[in-house]
């Protein structure tokens, strides 16, 4: 059974209860660069025109087209949709830089299994981008897309528990 609720407020609710860290801010950019806004990340096989449609914005730079179509994809619960929000925000293509609306975008779409956005959500809370650092949910999600199945992200992922250990 689906609950219906808007995830276009959801991250904002989210982020509003984040505990907001008061100095500057890493960047996350560079932490994995396959998961940046239309990369070859992203999959297409031609068979959802919207995704289609939202892919070639985001290759062609157009950001802002992007977030509306990007809006209703991770409404419909698109965790790919979702990290890409997160990413525009965090870089402030297309919609005002704002990291707490980023980390919680990317934080939907972790919890719905997106291992990329587990990788991302686990190095915010590791080296404090965003949130104030806390070295346990930094490992939980760290482990999450550790044992994700996905390979790079796995490494990544292991790499910076190895670093949050140290």
């Amino acid at each position: 059974m689906r609950i219906s609720l808007s995830l276009t407020c959801l991250p904002c609710l989210l982020a509003a209860s984040l505990p907001v860290a008061a100095k500057a801010e890493p960047s996350l950019s560079g932490i994995i660069n396959e998961s940046r806004p239309g990369d070859a990340t992203i999959s297409y096989s031609g068979g959802d025109t919207d995704r289609g449609v939202v892919i070639a914005k985001l290759r062609q730079r157009e950001f802002a087209e992007a977030v509306p179509l990007l809006l209703k994809l991770a409404d419909a619960g698109e965790s790919w949709a979702m990290r890409e929000l997160g990413w525009l925000y965090a870089e402030g293509n297309g919609v005002p830089v704002h990291s707490a609306r980023a980390l919680g975008w990317f934080y939907e779409a972790a919890i719905i299994g997106d291992s990329r956005s587990m990788l991302l959500v686990g190095v915010a809370f590791s080296r404090g981008w965003g949130v104030d650092p806390d070295q346990g949910l930094a490992a939980f999600w760290l482990a999450k897309a550790r044992d994700s199945g996905d390979r790079h992200v796995a490494g990544a992922a292991a790499d910076e528990l190895r670093r949050l250990a140290a």
